[in-house]
């Protein structure tokens, strides 16, 4: 042993050990030394598949990579509408309580609509770049009015309109370019036909079949993600009461931004907007019957375990046209 601040004769004077003592402190130092390597040889060897032709030092100067990736990534889910995120023969399921609220007061007369729907949406990844889904909303609206002290009000429950789609990744993100993906979904109404002892019962279905499609463009910027969408859909022809309607086509956008406060909460916001053209009456346009709504989507995702997440979300109407209130809960579970 060495002692600071004494030479090697008072050592020895002050602290004499046997042979016996010194040799189990020697195999001690070595087998600490033989351990101390294999820990250290544990942690830096790499697979001799994955070792390129730079140096050693090169090597060993790598930042380490601390914890693991988490098996559920919640930093796209404010877009899986839109872009692929499932690994083939993978399976998602979406389900939930949204909740809107539109009201309208024109020639003193006061009308106001809620609609509470249940979504239940299951997607399946189909290949590396393929995505395909299936919606089947169960849908309560009550559409109530009053007007000079007079009122009514009426209900309708049922299953809202099927949406069947899917998304094809065109190209994949780099580092200077966005990703690209192509949507095409079909609509199938529930309820198309042209009773009128059912035109007080507010409608719970569009009544049309219908075709749309959409590009979207995804970059991210790390914590952040920005998206851009646009589309356009539209609805075929349908005999209503004697009457030929052909509902106006319809183009849509959306542009927003998530950002991840960390690997469990993500925060995004929106802004989503279409314009729809005049609806034709057995051919004729009816003036004034275009749509234009435009809203603000705020939504928060928290990721409780590997497989599920829950999804939150506040829709603000910016204009006349779009709801003036829409809200939810969804709970994503990852197959």
């Amino acid at each position: 042993m060495y002692v600071y601040g004494h030479s090697k004769s008072e050592q020895y004077e002050k602290y004499s050990i046997s042979a016996c003592q010194r040799n189990l402190l020697i195999t001690f130092v070595l087998f600490s030394s033989i351990l101390f390597n294999a820990q250290a040889n544990e942690i830096i060897t790499t697979d001799s598949t994955e070792i390129d032709n730079s140096s050693d030092q090169q090597q060993t100067s790598q930042p380490e990579t601390i914890g693991e990736a988490p098996d559920n990534d919640i930093s796209h889910l404010f877009v899986r509408e839109s872009e692929v995120l499932l690994a083939p023969r993978k399976v998602q399921l979406t389900f939930g309580v949204n909740y809107s609220s539109e009201e309208e007061f024109s020639n003193l007369r006061k009308t106001r609509d809620r609609t509470l729907s249940l979504p239940i949406v299951i997607s399946i990844g189909v290949t590396e770049n393929l995505e395909s889904y299936i919606s089947i909303p169960l849908v309560f609206t009550e559409s109530e009015y009053t007007s000079f002290g007079d009122g009514d009000k009426n209900t309708n429950k049922g299953f809202g309109d099927i949406l069947m789609g899917f998304s094809y990744q065109v190209l994949p993100e780099t580092v200077k370019f966005p990703s690209m993906t192509a949507s095409l979904k079909i609509q199938a109404p529930t309820d198309d036909s042209d009773d009128n002892s059912a035109s007080e019962s507010p409608a719970i279905s569009s009544g049309y079949w219908g075709l749309s499609g959409s590009f979207s463009f995804t970059k991210s910027v790390d914590p952040a993600v920005m998206f851009f969408s646009f589309g356009f859909s539209h609805l075929f022809e349908e005999e209503k009461s004697g009457l030929n309607l052909q509902p106006g086509n319809t183009y849509s956008y959306s542009l927003g931004t998530g950002l991840s406060i960390n690997s469990a909460i993500s925060l995004s916001g929106r802004v989503s907007g279409s314009y729809s053209k005049e609806l034709e009456v057995n051919g004729k346009k009816r003036v004034g019957s275009s749509n234009e709504p435009i809203s603000f989507v705020f939504g928060t995702i928290y990721r409780i375990s590997k497989k599920l997440s829950m999804e939150t979300f506040v829709d603000f109407g910016l204009n006349e046209d779009a709801n003036n209130t829409s809200f939810g809960l969804n709970y994503i579970y990852n197959f």
